[in-house]
């Protein structure tokens, strides 16, 4: 007699419980009722690749009780606001590779090496402007702040027209 098939959402559930890489394959298989070859089957060759955003997320939650509620508030808020800039900063990369491959799809000769370059140290010295070189030289960037904080009120029309001029 032929096994029944794995329903979908279970063989799901299977995947993300491995690839958080806190259980073993015996325990996911106990957790969903599966054989031992199942849960190994569908994990052969599957990488734990957000095993360490959970340490991560433990580490970060832990050192969080260490602290009073103001210190918590301030930190949730420092937390939220760098990752709007990273989400800003990445949508600014796709901005600008978008475009790239916009003028490299219209005329491929008339997109040089210097434009390629040109249009990655551009990104590169806005990440340094938005995040600093390292967290111990931050404190530097806020020297630039004026010259930065334009950038983040800019529609993606805006950046398309600032990024097709050349800065």
């Amino acid at each position: 007699m032929a096994a029944k098939p794995l329903d979908a959402t279970i063989a799901e559930n299977i995947l993300i419980d491995w690839r958080l890489g806190q259980l073993s394959q015996r325990k996911i298989a106990e957790k969903h009722s599966v054989s031992n070859g199942t849960v190994a089957n569908l994990t052969k060759g599957v990488v734990r690749d957000v095993s360490g955003i959970v340490s991560a997320g433990i580490q970060y939650q832990q050192a969080l009780h260490t602290q009073d509620e103001r210190i918590v508030s301030a930190i949730e808020i420092a937390v939220s606001e760098a990752s709007k800039r990273m989400e800003w900063l990445n949508k600014a990369n796709m901005t600008v590779a978008n475009l790239t491959m916009r003028k490299i799809a219209i005329d491929m000769e008339a997109v040089s090496y210097q434009d390629l370059n040109a249009a990655s140290a551009t990104l590169g010295r806005t990440k340094d402007n938005v995040f600093g070189k390292s967290p111990e030289t931050a404190i530097q960037i806020n020297n630039q702040v004026e010259k930065t904080q334009k950038i983040y009120e800019l529609t993606d029309e805006e950046l398309e027209i600032i990024i097709a001029r050349g800065g």
